[in-house]
């Protein structure tokens, strides 16, 4: 009878999967190389976050990003993080568009933040506030008849993105401490340069 009940029990094994583990290193190593194997471990930590949002405390939410020179990879890895947390591409259009992209809470993927942030400098402070799982950002949405309406926006949750220029080339420091990430496309013939997670 003790056979039995041994057999019928689903708790977790005692040490984790390794085979697993590996095949989401292989699986994404099909898309983008990083320079290191525990890099892969930080995209898949990134993405199980939206999985995770019931037992992470409020303050603990995580942003990825990636920067480094043309053709580095980076919106290759920005967007294969993104797809594999399940999340919204941010492509641009009007202010309301940008800003409805972020509401909900969900995971957003943005190419190119800096330079979005010129055109629309609102972006950083929802990306300052928003890795608050409960985050809301508080604006004002035009309606179809074109009055002004306050509307609370709960930006809260992960975000995925990549920086056009290098850290050293941009006007000013981004918020977010930097640290080393090589990472090549599979899509180049040739080997990228540098790609940096922040």
């Amino acid at each position: 009878m003790s056979t039995t009940a041994n057999q019928d029990d689903k708790s977790l094994p005692d040490e984790p999967n390794v085979d697993c583990r590996e095949n989401a290193h292989a699986a994404l190593r099909n898309h983008v190389v990083f320079s290191q194997d525990w890099h892969y471990d930080i995209v898949l930590l990134w993405a199980a976050q939206p999985h995770l949002k019931e037992v992470l405390p409020d303050k603990c939410c995580v942003n990825l990003a990636f920067t480094g020179g043309k053709s580095s990879g980076k919106t290759t890895a920005t967007e294969i993080a993104n797809s594999v947390a399940e999340g919204k591409v941010l492509a641009g259009g009007t202010y309301a568009a940008v800003i409805r992209t972020f509401d909900s809470g969900k995971t957003v993927g943005i190419d190119e933040l800096d330079s979005l942030v010129k055109r629309l400098p609102e972006i950083e402070d929802i990306i300052r506030q928003g890795n608050n799982w409960n985050a809301v950002y508080e604006t004002c949405i035009k309606t179809k008849g074109g009055k002004w309406i306050p509307d609370d926006l709960k930006i809260g949750g992960p975000k995925v993105f990549n920086l056009r220029h290098r850290h050293a080339e941009t006007e000013r420091r981004p918020p977010w401490r930097e640290q080393p990430l090589s990472c090549e496309s599979n899509k180049s013939r040739y080997h990228l340069a540098q790609a940096h997670l922040w």
